[in-house]
């Protein structure tokens, strides 16, 4: 591909060829300096603090959902389930987990 710019003074600048070539790592190890930033560190610890919450919270309320299942199983006639009282925890923890792993992912960067 050959193109011509020309600029406001007069200067022209001819380019004879041009390709293009893969480009590997685009957006990964970006630091200045010798080593990489505190903040990429403190985001992977947070993201990481996240999925283990986001982990404990969900198999917490998987018991709970289970508890309810043993506490109703076989019994038709019982309109109402009654929630164990870990259960609305458990939900604050698969939240808190979700929130802390897309802020830490969202820090890292």
């Amino acid at each position: 591909m050959s193109g011509k710019a020309q600029q406001g003074n007069g200067v022209d600048y001819e380019i004879a060829d041009q390709t293009g070539e893969w480009i590997n790592n685009v957006g990964g190890d970006q630091y200045f300096g010798d080593k990489p930033r505190r903040s990429a560190s403190i985001g992977r610890a947070l993201a990481a603090l996240g999925l283990a919450l986001f982990f404990a919270g969900l198999f917490t309320l998987a018991a709970a959902a289970l508890d309810v299942y043993k506490e109703t199983n076989g019994f038709a006639e019982r309109a109402s389930a009654v929630v164990p009282g870990y259960a609305i925890p458990a939900a604050a923890l698969v939240v808190a987990g979700i929130v802390l792993n897309r802020f830490g992912r969202l820090y890292a960067r």
